[in-house]
């Protein structure tokens, strides 16, 4: 038998023997609140963004319609199709990450 086959038997028997223990997982002492507020500002930050794209694709669409720019209007609409599905990902974020974390 080889060396390495070996080896790795007899560290299998050891870790089998004596498991390494698995803490559960706890924040250090005074992050939580820091945490809470890099989410909360990620949060805002995102919505922002969301409302300032639907915008954009308002604007492009509108404008395309009215200057006569068929494909920028073609563009605005899936620009404002962007935004509503990342609209609906920002909302089912919170219920996604909650499943996990508990």
């Amino acid at each position: 038998m080889s060396t390495t086959i070996q080896l790795l038997q007899h560290t299998n028997d050891l870790l089998a023997a004596n498991p390494i223990p698995n803490p559960k997982p706890k924040a250090p002492p005074g992050t939580e609140k820091q945490a809470s507020e890099i989410m909360a500002y990620v949060k805002w930050g995102t919505l922002f963004l969301i409302v300032i794209g639907g915008l954009c694709g308002v604007g492009a669409l509108i404008g395309g319609k009215v200057l006569g720019h068929h494909k920028s209007a073609s563009v605005g609409v899936g620009i404002l199709i962007v935004a509503v599905i990342a609209a609906i990902v920002w909302t089912a974020w919170f219920g996604f990450i909650s499943g996990f974390t508990g």
